[in-house]
């Protein structure tokens, strides 16, 4: 096989992989939820699906599944490999394994992640008067000033 006939198959090789991801979706895909109606999931979600629903030639529909991102996770890691169902994955989700003891799924195999959308940052918080302190507080006792 001379040189220009092997230029010539990867340049159709790289051309007909764009062409098959160009083709995405060709069908409704499915947006689940893990949680219930009126959540930051399900809002984030809606929003995703809604913006992704207007760039693409089909629907993305979002799907509330509460059970603590159990119950969202194994639809998720049990529907077919083929990228028409998406799973938002939370915190309850990302640290299932660590709280329960069989799930019906493995996080690692049967799930793969494609992009982050959010991100929320946690905090914890107790009384003004505790002795509890963070490592970085060096203020006093007592509630903080408002103005």
């Amino acid at each position: 096989m001379n040189k220009l006939t092997a230029c010539l198959l990867a340049a159709c090789a790289i051309l007909s992989a764009g062409w098959a991801q160009a083709q995405y979706p060709q069908k409704v895909v499915k947006l689940i939820i893990p949680g219930g109606p009126g959540g930051p999931s399900d809002i984030i979600a809606r929003m995703t699906a809604d913006h992704l629903s207007k760039m693409w030639p089909h629907p993305v529909i979002a799907e509330n599944r509460p059970g603590k991102g159990v119950i969202a996770a194994e639809a998720a890691a049990k529907s077919p490999p083929d990228g028409y169902t998406l799973l938002l994955v939370n915190g309850a989700t990302a640290i299932n394994a660590s709280l329960v003891a069989k799930l019906p799924y493995d996080t690692i195999a049967d799930l793969a992640p494609i992009t982050q959308i959010n991100s929320t940052a946690f905090a914890l918080i107790v009384p003004g008067g505790s002795q509890l302190r963070s490592r970085s507080s060096s203020r006093r006792p007592g509630p903080t000033p408002v103005h």
